[in-house]
């Protein structure tokens, strides 16, 4: 593990969170704390977490309900696969 200063973290910044995204144990000592540099995966009950303040019970409450509300619609013929490209959508 690399160990770096506040200071010596900050001059090349850039690098060492490259070097983290890739695998490499990176920390930086702010006063009695090390403070590790790691890649993390963002997921959508997360975003939603954070950005709607909405409570994990809630976001699972949502998924629920869209989970039955396509398998209603996909019952009664209100639905169908999409077979374009989904590139032009966005």
């Amino acid at each position: 593990m690399i160990t770096l200063s506040i200071t010596n973290a900050r001059k090349n910044l850039g690098s060492w969170v490259k070097r983290a995204a890739s695998g490499e144990q990176v920390a930086i000592l702010v006063g009695n704390h090390v403070v590790a540099l790691r890649p993390v995966e963002v997921v959508p009950k997360d975003y939603a977490e954070r950005e709607y303040q909405l409570s994990q019970e809630e976001v699972c409450s949502i998924a629920t309900n869209l989970r039955t509300r396509a398998k209603t619609d996909r019952q009664a013929g209100l639905s169908r696969n999409f077979t374009g490209d989904i590139d032009a959508l966005l």
